[in-house]
């Protein structure tokens, strides 16, 4: 476990370049990146703590019969000026549904000042190792935050409200005789994390990390049982990312509210473990000093590694393990605040990982981090418990999806149907939180 101190980047104008890069790794193709102005959002906090992606539909069995799929679309994030959370998850090219969840808090209290940022990664990636190929993306972006717009620089606390990633392949850049196979990636490491700031020439300098790899899968994106079925789907030379993070920066008063250090959290397990990793933390603050606590994301990561072993019927298959992308059933990241007992001085609050593919899918060691941080408020009553909204996403098969598993159930007008599946497609969804 380890500690960090972390702010937020403030912006002057509509779009402008923020910071500026920090070798970490190639920079890649086109990277560009800018900010929308910083807004003030007065002493209420919609605090994010996480989300809960599960792909639904299935094939004869429930669990084993999911179908997952490659990312080329996430959205999950709370725009607080507008009162909102928005969702969605695209799935390559065969067809699902989702119920995708997201968490959060609000707090709000006269000694809280409270400011809602975003910044936009842009960036080309491209594979490399003809052998094994992949597309490696390691970003770390500084952002110059001047001290001055901070209402207490020396007491605040930068943390995500979410993320928007989405994937784009573009023909032009792709060689002839390999086409696009839609905007998805096997991914095998994913990672958005805020981490330190350090005060330097009236600034504070913040850094952003972002590491997105990406492969072919153990049996090149399809599946292969010869002589009937070698369905293979390209793995595309390059993608388009543009990565929109939001985040959040609060302070206030030393003697009215207290940041706490940062906590890294870490598990390791197997990607087809589908009970998500769950564990509860406890501190002890001085006693009657503070009435409540308040648990934010900071950052979280998943990293898939070549499994020691794999079924013996994989193995029969030709399944090569040193490919190390995946297809994905579900992704839960979060955190949600239990308990704070002001007589005693604790505080508890219960976070969440899981990665999850059906044993249809190869294999996978897994390991995974959350990182979170907490707020102390000397105020009673001035949070609500966590809360859990949901959404709707549907989406129909693309024409490159195979024969086999084409699905288009979304624009079904039975009464059960559109209960299930939502009646229409829904590529997005945004659901209200103001009170």
């Amino acid at each position: 476990m380890r500690s960090k101190t972390l702010t937020a980047c403030t912006a002057l104008f509509m779009l402008v370049y923020c910071g500026f890069p920090v070798a970490y790794g190639a920079m890649p193709k086109g990277y560009k990146v800018a900010r929308a102005p910083l807004t003030d959002t007065g002493n209420r906090l919609y605090g994010w703590q996480g989300f809960d992606h599960e792909w639904l539909r299935f094939v004869i069995l429930k669990d084993s019969g999911r179908i997952p799929h490659r990312i080329s679309r996430f959205h999950n994030y709370i725009d607080m000026a507008q009162e909102q959370f928005h969702f969605a998850q695209s799935t390559g090219v065969d067809g699902n549904y989702m119920r995708p969840k997201g968490y959060y808090t609000v707090v709000e209290s006269p000694f809280l000042y409270v400011q809602e940022g975003r910044v936009s990664l842009r960036w080309t990636d491209q594979l490399t190792d003809e052998n094994y190929p992949v597309a490696t993306n390691r970003l770390r972006h500084q952002l110059q935050i001047p001290q001055d717009r901070l209402a207490f620089p020396d007491n605040a606390v930068v943390a995500l409200q979410g993320l928007k990633l989405d994937l784009d392949c573009d023909n032009e850049k792709q060689p002839v005789d390999r086409p696009c196979n839609s905007d998805g990636m096997w991914p095998y490491v994913f990672r958005v994390e805020l981490g330190e700031c350090q005060k330097a020439s009236g600034s504070l300098s913040c850094d952003l990390w972002v590491d997105i790899d990406r492969a072919w899968s153990p049996n090149r994106g399809g599946f292969q049982l010869p002589p009937l079925i070698n369905e293979v789907k390209p793995l595309n030379e390059r993608l388009d990312y543009q990565l929109e993070l939001y985040y959040s920066i609060v302070s206030g008063q030393e003697n009215t509210i207290r940041v706490q250090p940062p906590e890294e959290h870490r598990t390791t397990g197997h990607i087809h473990q589908q009970r998500p990793f769950s564990g509860i933390i406890a501190h002890q603050v001085l006693p009657e000093t503070f009435a409540t606590s308040v648990t934010l994301v900071k950052g979280f990561s998943f990293r898939l590694n070549t499994p020691d072993t794999i079924e013996p019927l994989w193995t029969l298959l030709g399944s090569d393990t040193g490919h190390r992308g995946r297809y994905i059933a579900r992704m839960n990241f979060s955190v949600r605040d239990t308990d704070h007992n002001p007589a005693d001085g604790t505080y508890r609050y219960e976070y969440t990982m899981g990665l999850w593919s059906p044993v249809t899918v190869v294999g996978s060691a897994l390991e995974m981090t959350l990182t979170t941080q907490t707020l102390l408020l000397t105020e009673q009553d001035v949070a609500t418990p966590s809360r859990q909204v949901s959404g709707r996403l549907c989406i129909n098969s693309t024409d490159q999806a195979p024969a086999f598993s084409q699905w288009e159930f979304c624009n079904l007008t039975h009464w059960l149907a559109r209960w299930i599946y939502g009646g229409k497609e829904r590529l997005t969804d945004t659901i209200a939180i103001g009170d």
